[in-house]
């Protein structure tokens, strides 16, 4: 049975890129109730990557993002497993074991006054869900001792870009959960 995997996670251990302020484990908590802290990337620039290491080898079946802001949430997610080395110049390089475009759900269709049809997101709290036991994503998260993520960019950031604006703005994450079960040991 795949449960959260807070009690797996080295959580003195996990670092982050890009980050506002010195304490990059702030969004890994076992409730997203808590307590009031998070992460955020600097001011202007979306990017972020956070790396987290864990205790044991575990089986990820899914992850979990909340923030307050949908606007600040991050539009995607890029995911390598057991790689230490991920920075922002090895994420160009380097092919992730996944890459996910998040849909906004509370995105809403509008009509201008001259007829266009116009995106605009809420800016409500936001929950960002990511199922990794579709298809043949469910081999690439077995025996995982670290994962990194990188989320480079967020909605704000898409919607200036769409509308040929130059924008940056902070992703924020106030609550990141990793599920799954910890990996059943090798006989041998």
């Amino acid at each position: 049975k795949s449960s959260g995997l807070f009690e797996f996670i080295d959580i003195e251990q996990v670092t982050g890129k890009n980050v506002k302020g010195s304490c990059p484990n702030a969004c890994i908590k076992e409730h997203p109730e808590s307590d009031s802290k998070f992460i955020c990337s600097n001011e202007g620039d979306g990017d972020l990557i956070i790396h987290i290491p864990f205790r044991v080898e575990v089986n990820l079946t899914s992850l979990s993002i909340q923030g307050a802001s949908a606007l600040s949430m991050p539009h995607s997610v890029q995911i390598w497993v057991n790689h230490d080395d991920i920075d922002f110049e090895t994420a160009e390089e380097v092919m992730p074991q996944a890459h996910h475009h998040f849909e906004h759900p509370s995105e809403k269709k509008k009509t201008s006054r001259e007829g266009a049809v116009q995106s605009r997101p809420q800016s409500e709290p936001l929950f960002l869900n990511l199922d990794l036991t579709k298809g043949r994503r469910r081999a690439k998260f077995k025996k995982v001792l670290s994962i990194t993520m990188r989320f480079p960019g967020n909605f704000a950031e898409k919607y200036a870009e769409e509308r040929g604006e130059d924008e940056g703005a902070a992703t924020r994450i106030d609550f990141l959960a990793l599920n799954g079960t910890e990996s059943e040991p090798t006989q041998r």
